[in-house]
């Protein structure tokens, strides 16, 4: 993991100890913040870093690299990790790692600090009388805009795992002046976000269903469509290589890898807009579907499904193989279809009852 001097901007890179290493005071990863942003023009990369600092001065993405060090240095810390230049991503095999760990690293962050870059919460002149002033509202929404909009921040796919992850959390406008810590919002995140308030406040995701986790991801966006899967994974408890070229595939193969650790049959329960009930007949141009979603969008309505609890060994776990999924349902027959040929699967998971609701 390489972390960012807060001081000389120079880029350092650390291992974690073993459990030995810890026993016997060798140091491993040193105490450090976090950055959670949304990308925008000449951000900082690696190369950069390494490179001339003096050129790098003059690149727009410098002031927020330099604001976020003073930010923790003030706070006390000697490293930060940000994105943008503390991973090679020339490296794909370094990038997929570090994928596959920024779960674990905002979580084992100090502090993790949440840059709002289209917020401002003391403008100097507001001409806006349209709707009461929001910590999260933009601030062209709060001059302009007679419809509130919130910070890009809560769109984006990245910063669902960088909102659920980090064990304290602030946030910051545009200015850097504190819009509070995530737990003196906490009411209006979640309705932003529609994420319950067990999972903001820490509460352990595996206690949620997967179709509730999947509904958080619905109404975010990523820059390529292969990200809407992997910024998933620490979500889900996952690991798994990254393929950038393969498309929505990356969705399905998330799905097929949840199937390998969870018998939690939500990962079903989506719901495909266009189809309402089975036809005898369907247009031409109609793609069959089959159990797995091919987008996280499809779970958009399934934010009040839990899984089933049971003490005693249920059905078979869901395999993935090459000619599909192999899963075992409850069926019964639908008799209003004169043919007899419609059947109904149950789906192992109750509706409501979600933890922190």
């Amino acid at each position: 993991m390489r972390l960012l001097q807060t001081t000389t901007l120079r880029l350092e890179e650390f291992f974690a100890g073993s459990a030995i290493d810890q026993r016997l005071g060798i140091p491993g990863i040193p105490k450090y913040a976090i950055l959670s942003h949304t990308w925008g023009f000449e951000e900082i990369t690696f190369q950069d870093i390494m490179g001339d600092i003096t050129i790098t001065r003059h690149k727009a993405g410098f002031n927020k690299v330099r604001d976020s060090c003073r930010q923790a240095r003030a706070d006390g810390y000697a490293y930060i990790w940000i994105d943008t230049c503390c991973i090679d991503k020339t490296s794909s095999a370094e990038l997929s790692e570090a994928i596959n760990s920024m779960y674990r690293w905002y979580k084992d962050s100090a502090i993790c600090y949440t840059y709002l870059s289209d917020v401002l919460i003391h403008p100097k002149t507001s001409n806006s009388t349209h709707h009461p002033r929001h910590p999260f509202y933009t601030e062209d929404c709060m001059q302009y805009s007679s419809s509130p909009s919130y910070s890009r921040w809560f769109s984006r796919g990245w910063t669902l795992q960088e909102l659920l992850a980090p064990v304290k959390l602030q946030f910051f406008d545009k200015n850097w002046n504190s819009i509070g810590m995530k737990e003196d919002h906490i009411n209006a995140i979640s309705g932003i976000t529609n994420i319950d308030l067990f999972a903001l406040n820490g509460g352990d995701l595996r206690r949620l269903s997967i179709a509730r986790r999947m509904s958080w991801a619905a109404s975010r966006q990523t820059t390529r469509i292969e990200d809407m899967a992997y910024c998933l994974l620490g979500v889900f408890g996952i690991n798994m290589p990254l393929l950038y070229g393969e498309g929505a595939t990356a969705f399905i193969r998330l799905q097929e890898e949840i199937l390998k650790i969870s018998n939690d049959q939500s990962l079903f329960a989506w719901k495909y807009p266009i189809v309402e009930f089975y036809q005898d007949k369907y247009s031409e141009d109609f793609k069959l579907q089959g159990l797995l979603a091919p987008a996280p969008e499809l779970f958009r309505h399934s934010d009040a499904i839990s899984q089933f609890y049971s003490e005693t060994a249920g059905r078979a776990f869901p395999v993935s193989t090459s000619k599909g999924v192999q899963v075992e349902f409850l069926m019964c027959q639908d008799m209003g279809y004169p043919s007899g040929l419609v059947y109904l699967a149950m789906l192992n998971c109750p509706i409501g009852h979600v933890p922190g609701r």
